[in-house]
């Protein structure tokens, strides 16, 4: 069951592995056709992110040592329903950037599409 307007978030550390999952997840998405899904591996961490209708609206990660670092920005994102062109204007305007300077740490997760 899930409640209107509730938010998904899961953190668990498995044998030196932090899996977190925040918002829509890969599976709520099955038999819709407008989510697209962004899937990358780097630094021996991997992530997923749902995107909907130019929002991110779920993050799926596995993320070594317990890394947890950066999802609390894609949180954020998810939670404030950013838009990414919103964003990707803010990448590349340094007065806005120097305004949300945390911005620039998205750019991992976003940077194919932005």
């Amino acid at each position: 069951m899930c409640i209107r307007d509730s938010f998904n978030a899961v953190v668990i550390d498995i044998f030196d592995m932090c899996a977190v999952s925040l918002g829509k997840a890969v599976i709520d998405t099955q038999g819709e056709s407008n989510y697209d899904v962004i899937e990358k591996t780097n630094d021996s961490n991997y992530y997923k992110l749902v995107i909907k209708e130019g929002r991110v609206v779920g993050a799926q990660f596995l993320l070594k040592n317990g890394n947890i670092g950066s999802p609390g920005l894609l949180f954020s994102l998810i939670t404030r329903k950013d838009k990414i062109e919103c964003i990707k204007k803010e990448m590349y305007n340094k007065k806005l950037l120097f305004i949300r300077p945390w911005r620039s740490k998205i750019y991992k997760y976003l940077g194919e599409i932005i």
